[in-house]
């Protein structure tokens, strides 16, 4: 009676040791998963509850040094720039608008008086298609007299024929209020072209 048995082995304890290895794996790729989010959270709290970084800006893009007012004379210098720009370039397509928009630098007092002007400059500009551009070389600003003085090279075209020639301007301007137009709340009150 010899009978030989053949005894088969199971696979299960090689399955349960796979999925034994497999879950420390799960297991392992969760707490690091938790961890990295839970830094993440602690990094992006610090983040948000910080106050903005803000750097003032002139008009020219330079940084103001915390706490340090501009000029006043370089405020003044910006805003004529700026209404010069508006007041004498301009060509025959953009001078009603451009005279429109430097009456924000006109103080109210003169506003009249530049309508009335700048009505005979904005006709005579579309009816003889004349086109005006000023380069401004010097700018004085006097704060005590309220005075600006403007020299430049002015350059007329009539109908395509160009003129240059120098122009000398003093422009006398009071302080008011700020607005977007006119963030410096520099106004002029009166303008002369003088002899250089």
């Amino acid at each position: 009676m010899n009978e030989t048995i053949h005894l088969k082995t199971t696979n299960i304890p090689k399955m349960m040791g796979s999925l034994i290895h497999n879950n420390q794996i799960l297991k392992f790729f969760a707490v690091t998963g938790l961890l990295l989010s839970c830094l993440t959270l602690i990094v992006l709290t610090q983040t948000v509850s910080r106050p903005p970084l803000v750097f003032p800006i002139t008009q020219s893009a330079e940084v103001l040094n915390k706490g340090a007012m501009p000029k006043a004379d370089t405020e003044v210098k910006e805003a004529v720039k700026a209404y010069l720009d508006l007041r004498y370039k301009w060509e025959p397509s953009t001078v009603d608008a451009k005279l429109k928009n430097a009456e924000s630098f006109i103080a109210p007092v003169s506003l009249k008086a530049y309508r009335t002007q700048i009505a005979n400059v904005a006709r005579f500009s579309k009816e003889k298609l004349v086109t005006q551009k000023l380069y401004p070389d010097d700018l004085n600003v006097d704060l005590e007299s309220h005075k600006v003085r403007v020299t430049g090279d002015r350059i007329t075209s009539i109908q395509g024929l160009k003129a240059a020639g120098d122009l000398t301007l003093e422009l006398e301007f009071q302080g008011g209020d700020r607005n977007p137009e006119n963030p410096w709340g520099v106004y002029i009150t009166k303008e002369k072209e003088a002899n250089p």
